[in-house]
């Protein structure tokens, strides 16, 4: 049996963990596409052409953005929020 003080101290631990990743995440996004303009183009047509300039984007168009859709995974995979994360890559040259 879990308290009721144990489970509001998960919730407030798991409210500071988004208050503080989602804006590091948000820039490390704005980071990439400012390093890859061309990476930004293709983000823009993708979403202009879905989705049009008069609307917002949904979760319903999600299946048709399926560059955007990569370039978050991306950026979630990419990044490392430390102390939350532990830094990773390759252990060997690997090329596909």
């Amino acid at each position: 049996q879990v308290s009721d003080d144990k489970i509001v101290g998960i919730v407030m631990i798991c409210l500071e963990l988004v208050l503080i990743l989602s804006p590091l995440t948000c820039l490390g996004s704005v980071m990439y596409l400012v390093a890859y303009p061309e990476v930004q183009e293709k983000l823009y047509q993708e979403l202009k052409d879905t989705v049009g300039q008069e609307c917002l984007p949904r979760l319903s168009d999600k299946n048709n953005l399926p560059l955007l859709e990569s370039f978050i995974l991306e950026v979630l995979r990419h990044a490392s929020m430390l102390p939350f994360t532990i830094p990773h890559c390759t252990t060997k040259n690997t090329s596909l």
